[in-house]
């Protein structure tokens, strides 16, 4: 689940992937190409079983929760099928890759 800025409140979405392979998405702001690894993917399945992104452009960066409430990632991109998610536990761990970027200054 997670509130996006331009979806509102997602629930029903699934983890389709533990672990997905480095995703090259494009960032339309800066008109280049960003590659993300450590991600995670999730889904919502339409009438015919089809899956379908449950975010849309612009609700990167929301935090993702569990059924429970529980924090488990960052909402960092989409595509048609799937929406991606940096997992926290990722995010802050020390060999982390996302290291260099920090939450304060």
């Amino acid at each position: 689940q997670f509130r996006g800025a331009n979806s509102g409140p997602v629930t029903g979405a699934v983890i389709y992937k533990i672990t997905v392979d480095p995703k090259t998405l494009f960032n339309e702001s800066t008109q280049s190409n960003y590659v993300l690894k450590e991600l995670f993917s999730i889904t919502k399945f339409d009438e015919t079983g089809a899956a379908k992104s449950p975010s849309r452009g612009g609700d990167s960066g929301s935090l993702i929760v569990d059924v429970h409430g529980y924090p488990i990632g960052v909402l960092v991109g989409g595509d048609a099928n799937f929406s991606y998610g940096i997992k926290l536990s990722n995010l802050f761990a020390d060999h982390s890759i996302y290291k260099e970027f920090s939450l304060s200054k």
